[in-house]
């Protein structure tokens, strides 16, 4: 699979160029228009970034256990797999989530914590219906199933439950300059 990869991109390498050098050229021509979707958009693009960073510690932790010390053809060892790496997950996720992505000023931040981690319980019970089902009931490779389904699932889920039940807008939140103005 490796050495596929490996000659498709040495024989492609100048088609990925030329896709890469238009994806900058139209960027800077539209970039006024790019500038306004952000704008427009800036909660779901941090989110999606900060998803990033939080997927990547998941699915790091993930691998190194499965490379290391666990084996997540064993399907207990592939719940304490996935356990581990989404207690650093959610470790990792929440400052983020609260600051960049729903720039929350709750100052009952713990409340909001523990909203989050509730959140994520149900996510992570989901994901774990959705390996057990399958890894060990359908046959799909670990490394398959943990990116291409449960994964993308549980990105979805994550973005609704934090908007809809953990960061409100409703909720009575001291903005930094109300803090300032009462000091």
């Amino acid at each position: 699979m490796i050495e596929f990869l490996s000659n498709f991109l040495i024989k492609y390498w100048f088609v990925f160029f030329i896709i890469f050098l238009a994806c900058i050229i139209a960027a800077v021509i539209c970039r006024k228009k790019i500038k306004e979707l952000l704008i427009k958009y800036r909660e779901l693009v941090v989110y999606i970034i900060v998803g990033v960073i939080t997927t990547i510690v998941n699915w790091g932790v993930s691998f190194l256990l499965d490379a290391t010390v666990l084996d997540s053809s064993v399907p207990l060892q592939n719940t304490v797999i996935n356990v581990i790496a989404w207690i650093a997950a959610v470790v990792v996720s929440f400052p983020m989530n609260r600051k960049w992505v729903f720039q929350s000023h709750n100052p009952a931040w713990f409340h909001e914590f523990l909203g989050f981690t509730a959140s994520r319980v149900t996510t992570l019970l989901i994901e774990e219906l959705v390996m057990l089902l399958c890894v060990n009931l359908l046959g799909i490779d670990f490394r398959i199933s943990k990116v291409f389904i449960a994964s993308v699932l549980v990105i979805i889920l994550n973005y609704v439950f934090s908007k809809l039940f953990v960061f409100r807008k409703g909720q009575k939140q001291s903005s930094p300059h109300e803090d300032n103005a009462q000091s």
